[in-house]
């Protein structure tokens, strides 16, 4: 054999031993991650490592392993990825390893208690006689809803170890396989920095909206802004059927408050007391409600001059201010060219005792042209307008 072919074969052998230690360190790896390749077609488990004791974890910190991870930073060639781990709730507890002194994953999938949704209060990481809320400072939890909902409760008992930073509780969705949705997934972090020994939420695949995290839409809990305000809303829509029916609506002109059917109506109440109606055709002042309007102002109908029953002192023709310096009484008027029979009172004045009004006949006597028609008697043989000829001063 020439020296050529010697010197091939002891380099492709040194190369073979490189690469035969190299895949050893690749399995064994595998072994302390908890995860096997996808070619074996099953997962391993770690039976090293970890603050527990146990036996030394070759792929972290080995002096003797080129291919180890170093503790103060490295980078993985491979993905990291977590066993899973299907766990029921207790009593509102979550205990991510069931069995005493076992290595947990970091990603738990919650079943509520009896197999229906459930609230969770409380997460642990083991029970070696007292709970151990986390092995380490900083720990990862991803926490997913199996097929019913989990509801994480923000401080939700005194016991509690679960912290949202919103302050409101946040429901995962369970996972419904005919329309493909939920399944939902909160990353928790172990604080014992910060927020004194919590399972603080990092994040959370719950969408917000049409799609962020954070709030189903439509929002069908009570939703608190914090004090924070809505800022740029083009519209509010009110109506529990769905069907936008009422509406606080933003024009350029000012604020529209809309209802949609002539049957309905706006109720404005005080201490949830109604006070004020408007409806189609009406406006309505519940009983013990007055109506109070300011000095020198009246009641118009539709912007016009004319002026509706009690009239205090301003008038409309700045040449008559001075008149009524004591406050001004006005009665319904008509002006005719001869005198109303009672069909015209009727009309002009309605038709229930009390009613009255002022009628100028134009056509009259001289220093007659006047009356004050009022109706008495309603339901008696006395019923009828009665009137009084007012002489002019």
């Amino acid at each position: 054999m020439s020296k050529a072919a010697v010197r091939k074969n002891q380099a492709d052998l040194l190369n073979q031993q490189k690469k035969d230690r190299k895949d050893l360190f690749a399995q064994r790896r595998q072994l302390a991650s908890g995860t096997g390749s996808i070619n074996f077609g099953s997962l391993a488990t770690n039976s090293g490592g970890g603050s527990g004791g146990g036996l030394l974890n070759v792929n972290i910190e080995n002096p003797s392993n080129t291919n180890a991870l170093i503790k103060t930073g490295d980078t993985m060639d491979g993905p990291l990825a977590f066993k899973p781990n299907s766990i029921t709730i207790s009593g509102g507890k979550l205990t991510m390893s069931t069995i005493l002194l076992s290595t947990p994953t970091s990603w738990c999938i919650a079943t509520g208690e009896s197999s229906a949704a459930d609230d969770l209060y409380y997460i642990i990481t083991q029970n070696n006689g007292t709970d151990v809320g986390a092995l380490f400072s900083g720990q990862l939890l991803i926490l997913q809803a199996g097929v019913y909902n989990i509801t994480l409760k923000h401080r939700g008992t005194s016991s509690s170890n679960i912290y949202i930073p919103s302050g409101s509780d946040l429901t995962l969705t369970g996972y419904t396989s005919g329309t493909s949705t939920g399944g939902e997934i909160a990353i928790l972090m172990y604080d014992d920095q910060v927020v004194g020994g919590e399972w603080i939420l990092v994040a959370t695949s719950k969408p917000l909206g049409s799609g962020g995290g954070g709030v189903t839409n439509p929002v069908n809990v009570m939703l608190s802004l914090g004090g924070n305000q809505l800022q740029r809303v083009t519209a509010l829509f009110l109506d529990g059927s769905g069907n936008n029916d009422h509406s606080i609506d933003g024009q350029t002109t000012g604020i529209s408050y809309g209802v949609d059917a002539i049957s309905d109506y706006h109720t404005f109440k005080v201490n949830s007391v109604e006070k004020f109606r408007v409806a189609d055709s009406w406006i309505f002042l519940p009983s013990g409600v007055d109506m109070l309007i300011e000095n020198e102002n009246t009641i118009r109908p539709n912007n016009t001059t004319d002026r509706i029953g009690f009239h205090s002192r301003f008038w409309n023709d700045a040449t008559r201010d001075a008149i009524g310096s004591q406050g001004t009484v006005e009665v319904p008027y008509s002006a005719l060219t001869s005198w109303p029979t009672e069909a015209n009172l009727n009309s002009y004045f309605g038709e229930s005792s009390g009613s009255c009004g002022a009628v100028k006949n134009s056509t009259g006597s001289s220093g007659y042209k006047g009356r004050f028609y009022f109706k008495i008697g309603d339901g008696t043989a006395d019923e009828g307008w009665y009137y009084v000829t007012a002489v002019e001063v």
